[in-house]
């Protein structure tokens, strides 16, 4: 029994040890400096080089505990926005001050910070109070909805989300 138990407990490190270094690749990847060019010169040579730190796209701060949610709306969002990605409530706290995004993808259902008490989090602060939160969530009953609606999130998208869907709730939220 003892070594049953053991193994249980080493295969759920490892398993957390596995989720952790995929949700470090996924932000590495999004804070990774890229260069990109800007317009052509002679031979068709990049005239002028930016890095990621000066990308003019918005950032966007994905939250969700599902590694492969993250990692599908990261890949569907990331031609157009800067994506940040966070697998808790608490991981998400920490970021915005890291780097403040222009809105943020909330799921509801999270373990230890649930969206709504992380949303709660995000309006008590006077610098990330005013920063537009949509729950992208399969939460779709009235209660949940009702208990959130106080606390002013720019909408309430349900799982899967529709691409053309999410990128105009997230450029009206941005440009609201």
């Amino acid at each position: 029994v003892a070594t049953a138990v053991k193994l249980k407990l080493d295969s759920k490190n490892n398993y957390e040890s596995e989720k952790k270094d995929a949700f470090d690749e996924l932000n590495e990847r999004s804070s990774r400096p890229r260069m990109r060019s800007i317009g052509s010169g002679a031979l068709g040579a990049p005239s002028s080089v930016m890095f990621e730190d000066d990308d003019p796209r918005k950032v966007v701060l994905v939250v969700d505990d599902n590694a492969g949610m993250l990692r599908n709306l990261k890949s569907l969002l990331d031609d157009r926005y800067n994506v940040m990605v966070a697998p808790s409530g608490v991981k998400a706290m920490t970021m915005l001050g890291k780097k403040r995004p222009d809105c943020v993808l909330l799921d509801y259902e999270m373990p230890v910070l649930d969206g709504k008490q992380t949303l709660e989090m995000i309006r008590e602060e006077d610098d990330y109070k005013d920063i537009p939160v949509i729950f992208l969530t399969g939460v779709n009953d009235r209660e949940h909805i009702q208990s959130v609606l106080a606390l002013r999130p720019a909408g309430y998208i349900l799982k899967p989300p529709v691409k053309t869907v999410l990128i105009d709730a997230i450029e009206k939220a941005i440009w609201a």
